[in-house]
C-alpha cells in the first residue's frame, strides 16, 4: 500500500487535473483553492491571487499524462521535475498530519511545491511497483482520472456515486432491452 503522503500528493494531483472551471476564467476558483488547502492540511499560507490560481490551473493538463504513463515514464518525468525544482527534504509535523517531509522553504510558489510533491510521490509510486493505481474512469464519457486505493486495485470509477452508477444503471437498461427483444423464455 502507499504512504498517506504519496496519497495526498497524487489526490491533489487527481482534483486539479479533474477540476472543472464553469466560468472559463483560466485559473481555479479561490474558494475551491482554499478548500483543497485546508481538506489536504497544506502548509501554504501565501496569497491565493489570479496569478496563483491561473498556474494552479495549468497543472491539471501538466499533470494529466501522468495518469496513462507506463513506470519507466513516470520515473523519467519525476526525475526530470525534480531536477528542475530545488528541493529541500525536511521532516516535519503540524496539524495532525503525523512525521512527514516537506521538499521547499517556506516562499515556494504553490504550484512548485504541488509540482514537486507529486514527482516525489511518483517516485514512491515507482519505487513501489504501483503505477498502476494511476487510473483513468472507465465509464463511457468521462476522462477523470483517479488514484486507486484499493487493496486489490478493483476501482474502475472516478466516483461509484455518479459514474459508477451511471453505467451500472446502463448495463441494466440494455440487458432489459435485450431480454425484451429475445421475447419470452419458452
Amino acid at each position: 500500500m502507499l504512504i498517506p503522503d504519496t496519497v495526498r500528493s497524487l489526490s491533489v494531483s487527481a482534483e486539479l487535473v479533474n477540476y472543472e472551471d464553469g466560468q472559463g476564467s483560466g485559473m481555479v476558483a479561490r474558494e475551491w483553492a482554499a478548500s483543497m488547502i485546508r481538506r489536504y492540511k497544506m502548509s501554504y499560507v501565501g496569497p491565493l491571487d489570479e496569478g496563483v490560481r491561473s498556474e494552479l490551473r495549468a497543472l491539471g493538463p501538466e499533470f494529466r499524462p501522468l495518469f496513462d504513463m507506463k513506470e519507466s515514464q513516470l520515473a523519467d518525468w519525476a526525475n526530470e521535475t525534480v531536477r528542475q525544482l530545488r528541493i529541500y527534504p525536511q521532516i516535519v509535523t503540524h496539524d495532525d498530519l503525523g512525521w512527514h517531509i516537506h521538499y521547499f522553504e517556506a516562499d515556494t510558489p504553490l504550484a512548485d511545491r504541488i509540482r514537486g510533491s507529486t514527482a516525489m510521490a511518483a517516485m514512491d509510486v515507482v519505487q513501489r511497483s504501483e503505477a498502476r493505481r494511476l487510473r483513468v474512469c472507465t465509464a463511457e464519457g468521462c476522462d477523470n482520472v483517479f488514484l486507486d486505493t484499493t487493496r486489490n486495485l478493483s476501482k474502475i470509477f472516478c466516483d461509484p456515486a455518479s459514474c459508477g452508477n451511471r453505467m451500472h444503471g446502463m448495463r441494466f437498461r440494455q440487458r432489459n432491452r435485450i431480454r425484451e427483444q429475445q421475447g419470452p423464455v419458452q
